[in-house]
């Protein structure tokens, strides 16, 4: 791994994960410091992370970490409802279904005795291993990218919006769309898949109206 790739994945990673706030001030020099790396990956990382929408550069003023907007979602979202019922779609009849049932074993018997954080933090991973699922299916390096930064950007909003809730019809959600897999219907993981984004859509727009960032 290059410098700049691990300068990429290091700042990426406290993106998304919340750890650098929207709006947080970013600089060359600490981040040099705390990498022990040269300034040049360091600027090369910024303007990756700037061109995917991580990070906001503004000349000779201020580098930012970039605020969830209203125009941010609906981009997030729109990209979402145009993409995954395609791609998972084109995932139909690939997945093992070994590995589907598993998933679906685990969205319904969650380990007794988690505290809510750990609630939390186990339906947000089954919920990305379940839309990574479909990754290796893609086949077009275009659209991996795209669904790749699509899903970092969807991780960092959930992260700092909202987390799934336990007794949230998401759960009920995601057993649906595993099921259209298992059954092989390619309409109904359409059909599924597109419910399931557009409701992921509108509980985005209301925790934002409803929080301020």
């Amino acid at each position: 791994m290059s410098k700049t790739d691990y300068a990429y994945d290091i700042i990426k990673e406290q993106i998304v994960s919340g750890k650098l706030k929207p709006s947080e001030e970013l600089s060359e020099k600490v981040f040099q410091e705390k990498l022990s790396v040269s300034r040049t990956p360091i600027r090369e990382a910024f303007q990756t992370l700037h061109h995917e929408g991580f990070i906001e550069i503004h000349p000779r003023k201020s580098i930012l970490v970039a605020p969830v907007t209203f125009h941010l979602l609906e981009q997030i979202f729109d990209t979402r409802i145009m993409l995954e019922p395609q791609l998972f779609k084109r995932a139909c009849g690939k997945i093992e279904d070994e590995k589907l049932l598993d998933m679906r074993w685990r969205l319904l018997n969650p380990p007794d005795h988690m505290s809510s954080h750990e609630q939390e933090i186990y339906y947000n991973n089954l919920d990305l291993e379940l839309h990574s699922s479909v990754v290796p299916y893609i086949n077009n390096l275009f659209i991996e990218n795209t669904f790749r930064i699509v899903q970092d950007h969807e991780t960092r909003i959930r992260n700092i919006l909202f987390n799934i809730d336990t007794n949230s019809p998401v759960i009920e959600e995601h057993v649906s769309i595993i099921n259209a897999l298992l059954q092989r219907s390619e309409s109904e993981i359409v059909s599924q898949v597109t419910i399931h984004t557009e409701n992921a859509r509108k509980k985005a727009f209301l925790y934002f109206f409803d929080h301020t960032i």
